[in-house]
């Protein structure tokens, strides 16, 4: 029996059959990986900044020391760096997943396509170059001092923030929300094993 993976690579092996576009897809698979992988980090670094925000408000020296609010002070900020730092590898993954579907559209040209137009419209809207663009270079103008910390915040509502002087956007991280990607993979996959033949082309 099929792993999901297993049927995701087998469908790719049998349906595509211009070896470019084939490895196109086989780092859309890559990259969906380290999407799904990173949401779950994601998730798992949101409830422990989370503890560490509540455990921070109930310190009392009695219990915790003389230093025991800045111990989970200095804990809080090492998971705000954990979660700016996954949503830099979701969002630079999402793009690269974008970027590989519309380039092996480009190149089969074939009508199957025409049904996933408006999935990969409303993901480029979400995960759009400037977007990327902001958070791969983030370290590097911080770094520079082109920008603060202040530039790139987000809220115990999973919303991050965006701003400088490209950009001025809001990112919503909430789990419905990043399933986009996992939707636009599964139409895509079912594009592919709807396939009968290389008669998909004309």
């Amino acid at each position: 029996m099929f792993t999901i993976e297993a049927f995701q690579m087998d469908t790719i092996i049998k349906k595509v059959y211009d070896e470019k576009v084939k490895q196109l897809f086989y780092h859309i698979l890559i990259n969906y990986e380290l999407y799904k992988s990173t949401e779950e980090i994601l998730d798992m670094n949101m409830e422990k900044l989370k503890f560490y925000n509540f455990a921070k408000t109930q310190t009392c020296h009695a219990t915790d020391g003389v230093f025991g609010d800045i111990k989970y002070l200095e804990y809080q900020f090492v998971y705000q760096l954990k979660v700016i730092g996954n949503l830099i590898v979701l969002i630079t993954s999402a793009h690269r997943i974008l970027t590989c579907a519309k380039a092996a559209r480009a190149i089969e040209k074939s009508n199957d396509w025409k049904k996933l137009r408006d999935k990969i419209n409303e993901c480029d809207e979400i995960y759009d170059n400037k977007l990327r663009n902001f958070m791969e270079h983030l370290e590097e103008k911080i770094y520079k001092q082109k920008l603060t910390n202040e530039n790139c915040q987000f809220s115990a509502k999973r919303i991050l923030y965006c701003k400088d002087e490209k950009i001025d956007r809001q990112f919503d991280f909430n789990s419905e929300k990043l399933q986009i990607i996992d939707q636009l993979i599964n139409d895509i996959i079912k594009m592919l094993s709807d396939r009968e033949d290389k008669e998909y082309l004309f």
